[in-house]
């Protein structure tokens, strides 16, 4: 299980973490569980929050409970660094990448008065008294607005009914993501699937997933035209979106990312062959629409300035099912 307390200093997260912590021990002996907590940023998002995960898989008997994660830098950074590491793209890679592993996360709060007690009992010394409210609001309003968002709970000492329906939703989470293949990011449900072609860049590769945006890469250019564009004006979000790498050599399991998929947007030639051969060919009539669109990379480096209408291609696929845009915007 993956398990993320999100919420202001002096709400009880790292008691509740302990709790679940015990629990799961107890229930489950044999397993392993880490206990990890993500404080001030010192490095890049990706070393952060996916250096201490990358040999996570969901139900595999090996456990991490997160004592604050991703959230806090989206409100901590802007607020004594003046911005957040995360850009739109960074943030929704992540989201993305934290679904495909069944993160559940849970926003855990108390009272404002109950918070500023007790962190004027603890001589609180990091987060400022003027800007206790504003985090506390801020902790409310993120985490809703993460695709992993699970619950909120007000531990009050008993946090025993809380830990076992953290665990119950936990485990949901982890056996609906369990064959989920690496190169995938998305929530198991997504409706619009994006199919690459291989992982690029220059080695090491670090993490797994599709399309991870870094530098200017085709991952932010991808990740940003959806960001402007897709929007539940068109009947989208971002949230609506995963990505595999349908490379054969790396990927061999392109029809298990299939299953929810209303759309594929199958997002370059070799792409398009890959899954031609593993799809179309295998499973011509029980698998999503299918819409062609020319890989990101060709459209940053040749038609850079066309990156909202790429993205609002990609955020009305119903109007292209079907179509063969590979020749956008050529033709």
């Amino acid at each position: 299980m993956l398990i993320a307390l999100e919420g202001c200093d002096g709400v009880g997260k790292s008691t509740l973490a302990q709790d679940i912590v015990d629990r799961i021990k107890h229930e489950h002996p044999d397993d392993e569980v880490h206990l990890l907590h993500a404080g001030p940023l010192k490095t890049d998002p990706y070393t952060a929050y996916l250096e201490p995960l990358k040999d996570y898989r969901p139900d595999s008997g090996v456990h991490y409970i997160l004592d604050r994660w991703h959230v806090g830098e989206t409100i901590y950074g802007p607020l004594y660094r003046e911005k957040s590491a995360f850009d739109d793209p960074t943030w929704i890679w992540l989201e993305l990448w934290f679904a495909s592993r069944g993160l559940t996360l849970i926003h855990v709060t108390q009272t404002l008065e109950e918070i500023k007690r007790r962190l004027e009992e603890r001589g609180e010394d990091f987060l400022q008294p003027e800007h206790v409210e504003h985090v506390w609001r801020e902790f409310g309003s993120k985490t809703r607005q993460s695709l992993n968002f699970s619950m909120k709970v007000e531990p009050d000492g008993d946090n025993g009914d809380y830990v076992d329906e953290i665990i119950a939703r936990a485990r949901i989470n982890e056996v609906i993501t369990r064959k989920l293949p690496k190169s995938y990011v998305g929530s198991p449900y997504a409706s619009i699937l994006l199919v690459g072609e291989k992982r690029g860049g220059k080695p090491p590769y670090e993490f797994d997933g599709a399309f991870r945006p870094v530098s200017g890469n085709s991952g932010a250019f991808l990740w940003q035209a959806i960001a402007n564009n897709a929007s539940e004006h068109y009947g989208y979000s971002w949230r609506d979106y995963a990505a595999i790498n349908a490379d054969p050599g790396e990927e061999p399991e392109l029809v298990k990312a299939l299953d929810s998929a209303f759309i594929a947007v199958v997002l370059g030639g070799e792409a398009f062959k890959h899954y031609q051969k593993t799809v179309i060919t295998q499973f011509p009539k029980n698998y999503p629409t299918l819409f062609r669109l020319p890989h990101p990379q060709y459209i940053r480096r040749f038609h850079n300035k066309r990156l909202d209408e790429y993205g609002q291609i990609l955020a009305n696929p119903m109007t292209h099912a079907g179509e063969d845009l590979s020749k956008w915007p050529n033709s």
